[in-house]
């Protein structure tokens, strides 16, 4: 009986020490970006969706991702969608900057974590940079706001002299990962 419950105890520690990798549906998970121009006077945000998602955790924290965002599925939300031309102009630009037909995919590796910072590996348009945000994570959802530099990933290098200038160089970005196992 004693080895019985020294092994039970055994399979149990095992279980809660052992690393899972979820790979989680990725309805309900999102990116909410929002750029802004003349130092924050006007704005323009909108969504990307995430291709596919993996989340390794350990006892319920987190200790491992890799993330892919389909950067073809870019969307502009504050121009309501009757205002065709404006909305059309915009998201077509946005996806000329961000050359979505040569880099349809952007991605995000953890390399480290330490408590509730995450620091990992950000490739946007074939250009990877090494970030570092916190998270906090609440009932199987886990979210982060950082922001990143638009000239870090070569966003916006073919925009004329004014655009450049208009145009502010960080941009906010809002991740919402919800696990739909």
């Amino acid at each position: 009986m004693t080895k019985l419950f020294i092994l039970l105890a055994l399979c149990l520690q095992i279980r809660t020490n052992t690393q899972i990798a979820a790979q989680t549906k990725t309805n309900g998970s999102v990116v909410y970006w929002k750029g802004t121009k003349l130092r924050g006077i006007g704005s323009h945000e909108g969504i990307l969706k995430f291709k596919s998602i993996k989340l390794d955790t350990r006892q319920d924290h987190l200790t491992g991702s890799h993330f892919v965002i389909d950067m073809r599925s870019l969307q502009v939300t504050d121009i309501p969608a009757h205002e065709t031309v404006p909305l059309n102009a915009l998201t077509k630009h946005l996806h000329e900057e961000l050359e979505t037909a040569t880099y349809p995919m952007a991605s995000f590796v953890i390399t480290k974590v330490k408590g509730q910072q995450i620091s990992g590996n950000l490739t946007i348009r074939n250009i990877t940079k090494s970030i570092s945000f916190f998270y906090r994570q609440t009932n199987g959802q886990w979210e982060a706001t950082f922001n990143i530099s638009r000239k870090d990933f070569g966003i916006g290098k073919n925009a004329s002299w004014l655009e450049k200038k208009l145009v502010d160089d960080l941009i906010q970005l809002n991740v919402y990962i919800t696990l739909n196992k």
